[in-house]
This record gives structure tokens, sequence and C-alpha cells, in this order.
């Protein structure tokens, strides 16, 4: 039950999101985002998935853009519809 969390840069992001949520079925959030360097407004695409699921959604981030940036890294501890239920030891 190993989970990636993916930050997506691209100016194709919305493409790239409603790929990821109506093809994959994947919850997507759209973060406001603006490059210091370049002083532009951007958007960041924030995607938690199975790990199993990675290559998959990568595919089709190459094929929409293959310029993207990425960052992929492991996620744990991850809660809510379709991962684990919160745990607090109390009932």
């Amino acid at each position: 039950r190993q989970s990636v969390q993916l930050f997506i840069l691209s100016h194709k992001y919305d493409k790239i999101a409603d790929c990821i949520t109506g093809e994959l079925h994947r919850g997507v959030t759209v973060l406001p985002a603006t490059g210091w360097y370049t002083k532009k407004d951007s958007h960041v695409l924030m995607v938690i998935t199975r790990k199993a699921d990675l290559n998959v959604i990568l595919r089709h981030i190459k094929l929409i853009d293959p310029d993207a940036f990425l960052s992929v890294g492991s996620a744990t501890g991850v809660y809510g519809k379709g991962f684990d239920t919160i745990k607090t030891g109390k009932k």
C-alpha cells in the first residue's frame, strides 16, 4: 500500500488534470503558484496515488506535455477516501 505524491508543473495543467480525473479516475488538487525567477503566475497540480498507478499517470502526462516538470516523492500516512482510515487508538 505504498503511495506517491506528485507535483506537476505544466502550461497544459488543465488538460493533464482533466485526464487524471476523467480517464484515470484519480483526484487532483490545483494549487496557485508564482514562479519566483520569472515572476509569472502559474498552477501546480498535486496528486496522491498508489505507487502501482504511477507509471500509467506518467505516460499520460508525457503524452499531453513532454516538457512538464514533475516531482515524485514517497507519501506515508495517507488518509481519506481511497486510502487508509484515520486510526487514533481510541474508539
